[in-house]
C-alpha cells in the first residue's frame, strides 16, 4: 500500500508514466526537492572537509618518502653486487655473434650512460672494450647526394670516430684486441689508411682477431709490419675490393727491401708468409672487384702462404667476381700440408681449384661451392680421395658445384659422415637458381633402407648420417622419405645411428588435405626433427599456364 505519511513516496506510483502534476502536486514537489537540496549541500560540505584531510594526509606522506627516499636507494641489491662480478655481468651483455659497435644503444657504451658508478665499472674492465668493428664514414666524391653530410661534415665525423677508437682501444689496457674494420667500395682508402696507422698498428702487438674489408690502396701502411710485431694474432681475415679509386690516384710504390705485411703492386707476396706461421686460428683470403678491378690476391700467394701456415685451424677461401689469378704452371706441384686444420670452407669460380692440393689429414668440416667448374673429376672429390684417412663428419656442396654423380663418389669417401647438406642456402628452387633435382642422390641414401629386407648395413651409404638438409629439390615421394626415417629410427644395429635432423624440399606443390608428417609424430615425439618444405601455392613453371602473368608472389619457402 501507498504510504500516505510520506509526501515523497505518494509520487513514487507516477514514476516513468505522463502523469501531470497538480498545483498542490508542483508545492509539495518543490517542498521536497528543497529538502534533498539541504541535504546535499550538507553531504558536500563533509567530503570536502574529508578531501582537505585526506590530502593534507597524502602531503604528509609524499613528504616522507621523499625523506627517505635515498635511504631506500642505498638498499637496492645491484649495489651491493662485488665489482667483481659485475663486470662479468657487463661482459656478458656484449653482442655475441658480432663484435661490439660504438653505438650507444648497446653494450658496453650503453653501459656507461646508466650512472657514474657503472661508467667507472665498465671503464675499469678492459674486457668490454677488447673487441671493437669500426665502420670507416664514406667521404662523398665529386657528385655528392644531397641526404649525405659534406666533405668537411664527414671528415670532422672520421676524426671524432679516431678519437673514440683510441679511446675505446685504451680502455682495453693489455688485453688481446679483436678489430673488425669495414671500408665501403669506391671510398679510396685514405680513410681507412688513416684508422690503421693512428689507432690500430700502434697496438698491433695486441691484434688476437683481425677482420679488414676495403679497397686495395688501404692496406698499405701495414706493408712494414714483421712477424714479431704479431706474437698474437690468431685469425686473419683479408677481404679487398678495388675501386679503381678516379679522386685519390695511384698508391705510393713499396720499398723493394722492406719486411711487407704484403706488397703495393698488388701481389701479395712471400713477405707476409713469416707473419703467417704464428697463427693458430684461422685465416680467410676473399677477392671482391667492385669496378672491375684487377683481383687479389694471386693464387701463387695463396698456395705459397699456405705452405707456411702449417697450424691453421680454419681455412676459408673465396673468389667471388673473376677469380684468382693464376701464373703460368711450372709442372708438377708438391702438396700443400695443413695437418692441424680442421674447417675447410671454399667459394671458387670454374677454371682452377686449390683443393686437389690440399693434404688435411684432421678436417672434420667441409663446405665447397661455386658456380660450376670444368673440371672433371670435380676438385672436391679429389680432395676427398687424395685425404682419404680424414673423418670428414660434416658435408656442405651443391649439385652446381658437383654433378650428382660425383656427389656420390664423394659420399663414399666419407663413411664416418654425419651431417650432410645439399643447397647453399639462398635458393632452394629449381626455377630461379639452375640446380637439377637431386633425385639420383636421395634415391641411393634412402632406397636401401626403405626397401632392404633383411636390412644390411653395409650396403647404406653413409650410416653414421644424423643430419641431413637437403635444401635442393627432389622429386621423390614422400613415403620413400618416410620409410627411410622408420628405417633409420627403428633400427637397434649400432652401426646405423637415427637421425636427429632431416628437412626435405620437395619439387612439386603440396597436396590438399595431405598429412604425412602424422605418419611420423611417435619418431618427432621422440626429438625428431622433421621438416617438409614444398613449392608455395602459386609457383609457376616454365609451361605454367599462367607464366608470364603478373603475380604477388614473393619467392621463398612456403
Amino acid at each position: 500500500m501507498e504510504d500516505t505519511n510520506d509526501p515523497a513516496g505518494r509520487f513514487s506510483r507516477h514514476f516513468g508514466t505522463n502523469y501531470a502534476p497538480t498545483e498542490k502536486d508542483v508545492e509539495e514537489l518543490r517542498a521536497i526537492l528543497r529538502g534533498s537540496d539541504c541535504q546535499i549541500r550538507a553531504l558536500d560540505e563533509a567530503i570536502a572537509q574529508k578531501e582537505s584531510e585526506l590530502e593534507e594526509l597524502r602531503g604528509r606522506r609524499t613528504a616522507i618518502m621523499e625523506a627517505t627516499r635515498n635511504h631506500r636507494t642505498l638498499l637496492a641489491r645491484i649495489r651491493r653486487i662485488p665489482q667483481d662480478l659485475l663486470q662479468d655481468i657487463f661482459v656478458a651483455c656484449l653482442p655475441e655473434d658480432r663484435n661490439p659497435t660504438m653505438s650507444a644503444d648497446e653494450a658496453p657504451m650503453l653501459l656507461t650512460r646508466i650512472s657514474s658508478h657503472w661508467r667507472q665499472v665498465a671503464h675499469l674492465t678492459p674486457r668490454l672494450w677488447a673487441s671493437i668493428y669500426i665502420p670507416v664514414p664514406s667521404v662523398p666524391g665529386q657528385w655528392v647526394d644531397q641526404t649525405q653530410l659534406s666533405r668537411e661534415a664527414t671528415q670532422d665525423l672520421i676524426n671524432q670516430r679516431i678519437e673514440g677508437v683510441k679511446e675505446w682501444i685504451q680502455r682495453s689496457r693489455a688485453c688481446p684486441l679483436s678489430i673488425r674494420i669495414y671500408e665501403c667500395a669506391g671510398n679510396g682508402g685514405i680513410s681507412l689508411e688513416r684508422f690503421l696507422t693512428e689507432c690500430l698498428i700502434p697496438v698491433c702487438g695486441r691484434w688476437k682477431d683481425l677482420t679488414l674489408m676495403g679497397d686495395t690502396q688501404s692496406f698499405y701502411p701495414l706493408q712494414q709490419l714483421a712477424a714479431t710485431e704479431l706474437p698474437y694474432l690468431k685469425s686473419l681475415c683479408i677481404s679487398f675490393h678495388r675501386s679503381g679509386s678516379m679522386w685519390w690516384g695511384n698508391p705510393p710504390p713499396a720499398s723493394a727491401d722492406s719486411t711487407s705485411f704484403w706488397k703495393a703492386n698488388g701481389l701479395l707476396g712471400s713477405e707476409l708468409l713469416t707473419s703467417l706461421k704464428i697463427l693458430s686460428g684461422s685465416i680467410s683470403f676473399e677477392s671482391r672487384s667492385a669496378w672491375g678491378g684487377h683481383d687479389f690476391p694471386t693464387v701463387d700467394f695463396v698456395k705459397a702462404a699456405l705452405r707456411q701456415a702449417l697450424v691453421l685451424r680454419n681455412l676459408t677461401l673465396r673468389a667471388r667476381s673473376s677469380g684468382l689469378s693464376q701464373e703460368e704452371s711450372k709442372g708438377e706441384e708438391p702438396p700443400i700440408e695443413l695437418p692441424f686444420l680442421t674447417h675447410l670452407d671454399v667459394n671458387e669460380q670454374p677454371g682452377f681449384s686449390l683443393l686437389p692440393l690440399l693434404r688435411t689429414p684432421s678436417v672434420v668440416s667441409v663446405t665447397y661451392h661455386g658456380s660450376g667448374n670444368t673440371l672433371r673429376p670435380s676438385p672436391l672429390f679429389q680432395f676427398l680421395n687424395m685425404n682419404i684417412g680424414a673423418n670428414v663428419e660434416e658435408l656442405y656442396t651443391d649439385n652446381k658445384a658437383v654433378p650428382n654423380e660425383q656427389i656420390l663418389d664423394c659420399l663414399r669417401l666419407c663413411p664416418a659422415l654425419r651431417r650432410l647438406c645439399l643447397g647453399d642456402g639462398r635458393n632452394a628452387w629449381t626455377m630461379s637458381a639452375g640446380y637439377e633435382p637431386i633425385d639420383a642422390i636421395a634415391n641411393e641414401l634412402f632406397s636401401p633402407l626403405a626397401h632392404s629386407t633383411p636390412l644390411k648395413v653395409e650396403e647404406v651409404l653413409c650410416p653414421l648420417l644424423e643430419d641431413i638438409d637437403f635444401i635442393q629439390e627432389t622429386n621423390l615421394s614422400e613415403m620413400a622419405v618416410i620409410d627411410f626415417i622408420k628405417a633409420k629410427q627403428g633400427s637397434r644395429d649400432p652401426c646405423l645411428r637415427k637421425l636427429r635432423n632431416i628437412k626435405v624440399t620437395f619439387g612439386r606443390k603440396r597436396r590438399e588435405g595431405e598429412d604425412m608428417m602424422s605418419t611420423i609424430a611417435p619418431y618427432v615425439d621422440a626429438g625428431l626433427k622433421a621438416t617438409f618444405v614444398y613449392r608455395h601455392a602459386t609457383y609457376r613453371s616454365r609451361v605454367s599456364l599462367y607464366d608470364g602473368l603478373p603475380t604477388n608472389f614473393i619467392w621463398g619457402l612456403a
